[in-house]
């Protein structure tokens, strides 16, 4: 109770004890005691795809039977640290924010298979995944990623193409239509890619804790972030229905699909 208290208000644990009536060396071991055991079953809920079957997302859809290779979305998001002062500028982000760069994998169902935490919010995306990859990250053979224009196009991770347009809600509003094979792909990209911004913009909005400087040590907020990506996982898998306010949540960052501007002779131009 005081660790979904805590992450789902932002709150510390000081608030907590207050809220609770309980002294703060109470809500410290319990709280830290729910983000060990969590961290202890991270592997079990957490873990990353074989490539040994097609998503059901994109097998169900004819429009995106170019991307049948393709196992998940890769991004970094920033989330708020707290550091000494001797550390804060390696710790600046380029909005100025001190900040972690954490690197998420994502499945078209919206579950978690890959997190990497603990870099400074100044390291750039692709130094993250390729820390990642010398570490535990892999992509099964003739099997990729997609990813956005931030990082390098390789086998592994699938970019859009650059100098095209890339078919944001902006774009999808005013009912542009592509008018090249290159700008249908990056439609069919985005539309696929927006998956892990909406995992990112679910988790931030259910988890306050991730918008704010925490009290805690950077390790801490490290298997906090862990215990929170279990979490969620074990609600997807375990728990009820999506709720209305997980659907309010998703529409709120999703892109509108505008395929369906699209003719079905120009949907196949990728394939």
């Amino acid at each position: 109770m005081h660790y979904l208290y805590i992450i789902s208000n932002g709150h510390s644990t000081r608030q907590a004890g207050e809220r609770f009536q309980r002294g703060q060396e109470t809500i410290h071991n319990s709280f830290h005691g729910v983000v060990k055991a969590l961290c202890k079953l991270y592997s079990y809920y957490v873990f990353q795809p074989n490539g040994e079957t097609i998503p059901k997302e994109i097998m169900q859809n004819e429009k995106y039977s170019a991307f049948r290779r393709c196992i998940g979305v890769i991004d970094g998001t920033h989330i708020p640290a707290k550091v000494l002062s001797k550390d804060q500028v390696t710790w600046c982000s380029r909005k100025g924010v001190i900040s972690q760069n954490v690197l998420m994998a994502v499945n078209f169902d919206m579950t978690i298979s890959y997190v990497c935490v603990g870099w400074e919010g100044s390291t750039h995306d692709s130094r993250v995944l390729v820390n990642a990859l010398n570490d535990n990250f892999f992509v099964p053979q003739n099997r990729y990623y997609l990813a956005d224009a931030g990082y390098t196009l390789t086998k592994s991770f699938l970019t859009p193409y650059r100098g095209t347009r890339y078919h944001l809600r902006e774009q999808a509003r005013a009912q542009l239509r592509p008018q090249t094979k290159e700008e249908l792909f990056n439609l069919r990209h985005a539309a696929l890619r927006n998956v892990v911004e909406r995992v990112f913009g679910l988790l931030k909005m259910k988890y306050p804790i991730l918008r704010r400087p925490s009290d805690y040590s950077v390790p801490v907020q490290n298997n906090l972030i862990f215990s929170i990506a279990c979490l969620h996982n074990y609600i997807i898998f375990h728990g009820p229905p999506q709720s209305e306010d997980d659907e309010r949540i998703q529409n709120e960052v999703e892109l509108h699909d505008d395929t369906q501007h699209v003719p079905d002779n120009e949907t196949m131009m990728i394939a």
